[in-house]
């Protein structure tokens, strides 16, 4: 039997202070100094901005190992940063892994010749995201500006509204589990490894649902959504050597994953915003005119006022001419539900007519 444990603590404090200061008119570029700028005094660019973050946390490590032939690790962290406010900034991430060898078996001593490792494993585990939050994630900010406006013969400042945020925004918590194989043969000259995985990354911090255009703002970033991959990897090795002082490997690398978006507040399936099920980067949204209706009988096409541009059209169709464009392209731009069925009756007329 073998035990092996481990803990610690680690804390972590950023601080980042920037200065900006542009004059244009350079005299000579071998001496680049304000003082040797012809630029006007009004042309001077300043800026700066502060910021500062800390993470703090603790971890725990412990493994266990029986004859070489069973091992088990367990993995523990409780982190905190001052991203997120004191309610939602702390998170306790977890994993577990095992390993069965089964090379170290007594009925695989047949194979002790050229067989050297055969090793069985799977694991679990989360750990939490912070990185690409803002610094300042939970708390609204105000701009000030000059607005053009004397007051008692001073110009005056103004503050900005600022805009929302969400208070009880948090970790990113990305979920693996995986298996895999691990095979050793001939002297360790030859390797083999397969691994399946499924990741799920769950409360992603994106834009939250739109809202309405009067409320004047954009949503808050939020923890709305959820990703899924899975995929496999696959390695082939070859390691040797000729003579005492010449080595050389060979490695072969196949691997193939896709991901599904398994959550995202998108109802209207607007444009730039990805939905539950659509992989990331494909776009699926509807852009054109809302329909007014459709043209039952033919007469009306001939007697519409936009005549020239509907001629193309038969009973059934959308009375918009944008849309004889996508007809005669091909493409199916109908909206759907998740049996395939448009939710248009004219679209539906127009699928069916193809």
């Amino acid at each position: 039997h073998f035990v092996n444990l481990v803990a610690g603590f680690n804390q972590q404090s950023f601080n980042d202070l920037f200065y900006f200061v542009q004059r244009r008119g350079v005299i000579s570029e071998s001496v680049p100094s304000l003082n040797l700028t012809l630029g006007e005094p009004e042309d001077v660019s300043l800026g700066q901005s502060e910021s500062h973050w800390a993470i703090r946390g603790g971890f725990l490590r412990a493994s266990y190992d029986y004859k070489n032939k069973y091992l088990f690790q367990f993995n523990g962290r409780y982190d905190g940063t001052s991203r997120f406010a004191e309610d939602s900034r702390f998170g306790l991430f977890a994993s577990a892994s095992g390993a069965w060898r089964i090379s170290e078996e007594s009925f695989m001593d047949f194979s002790s010749g050229w067989l050297n490792d055969l090793k069985l494993r799977a694991s679990y585990g989360s750990i939490g995201n912070q990185s690409g939050a803002s610094t300042y994630a939970y708390i609204a900010t105000m701009d000030t500006f000059e607005p053009g406006v004397l007051l008692g013969g001073t110009e005056a400042v103004a503050v900005s509204t600022p805009d929302l945020v969400d208070p009880s925004i948090t970790w990113e918590n990305v979920e693996t589990t995986n298996i895999g194989l691990d095979v050793a043969l001939l002297g360790n000259r030859l390797s083999m490894s397969l691994d399946l995985f499924r990741r799920l990354t769950k409360d992603m911090r994106v834009d939250g649902a739109r809202l309405p255009g009067f409320l004047g703002t954009d949503a808050p970033e939020t923890n709305a959504a959820d990703l899924e991959t899975e995929g496999f990897e696959t390695t082939i090795a070859w390691n040797d050597r000729i003579g005492n002082k010449m080595r050389y490997g060979i490695r072969f690398n196949l691997s193939d994953s896709r991901a599904f978006i398994t959550k995202y507040d998108n109802r209207v399936r607007g444009c730039g915003r990805p939905h539950a099920s659509q992989a990331p980067g494909i776009c699926s949204c509807i852009v054109g005119f809302g329909d007014l209706g459709c043209f039952e009988p033919n007469h009306a096409v001939r007697h519409s006022a936009d005549w020239r541009n509907t001629a193309r059209h038969h009973s059934g169709h959308l009375a918009w001419s944008e849309y004889a464009v996508c007809r005669l392209s091909g493409r199916d731009l109908c909206p759907r539900n998740a049996r395939g069925e448009s939710l248009l009756p004219c679209c539906r007329t127009w699928r069916d007519r193809q």
